[in-house]
């Protein structure tokens, strides 16, 4: 399967707006955007592979093999992506891996398969790029940035703190809060 784990998280999710099977990568990472040759239910060869994004008239990355077996094809990927992208012809399903994902190249990819014989079948799907929180800002109720240990606070009297981050995309998540109490006798410790 995928060398990607995280990918297996998101398979079966659905870009609701298109509903388009949805992949989502953090920015840097790696993604695989699958791609099903499913050569054996047509009972013929793959020629040609095509990989687009969005409405791009060229391609980012193509596998001809039109004169040569699949797993001795030729890839060519696009010179944006000759040092960061491989086509796994072998891997069921067959996959496009990108290394270092940006989130400029987020959008709607499409795999068009061309076979010898039969039809040619294409695959569109959607690619989401998470970018993460740069960095965290802590600050207290006045806006003052906040570092290392804080207080003192009166025990039982409420505490507000503020936390800030920069970044796009970025999904519910649940943050555990651990307090750690620090009284005079256990500072250092």
């Amino acid at each position: 399967m995928f060398e990607n784990k995280k990918l297996l998280k998101y398979w079966s999710q659905r870009n609701v707006e298109t509903s388009l099977p949805t992949y989502t990568f953090i920015e840097g990472d790696r993604a695989e955007l699958p791609c099903d040759l499913n050569v054996s239910a047509t009972e013929d060869e793959v020629s040609l592979v095509l990989w687009h994004r969005d409405e791009s008239g060229s391609p980012l990355y193509s596998v001809d093999a039109r004169d040569l077996p699949l797993p001795t094809a030729t890839h060519f990927p696009a010179v944006h992506m000759e040092s960061r992208s491989y086509f796994n012809s072998s891997a069921s399903p067959a996959y496009l891996r990108i290394e270092g994902i940006k989130k400029d190249e987020e959008g709607i990819y499409r795999c068009r398969i061309e076979y010898r014989r039969a039809r040619t079948e294409t695959m569109d799907m959607m690619l989401l790029v998470i970018v993460p929180p740069r960095e965290a800002i802590i600050m207290d109720e006045f806006g003052q940035h906040l570092h290392g240990i804080i207080g003192p606070y009166n025990e039982g009297s409420p505490v507000s703190l503020i936390c800030e981050g920069e970044g796009v995309n970025i999904p519910n998540i649940q943050i555990p809060l651990s307090i750690r109490m620090v009284f005079p006798s256990n500072i250092g410790n």
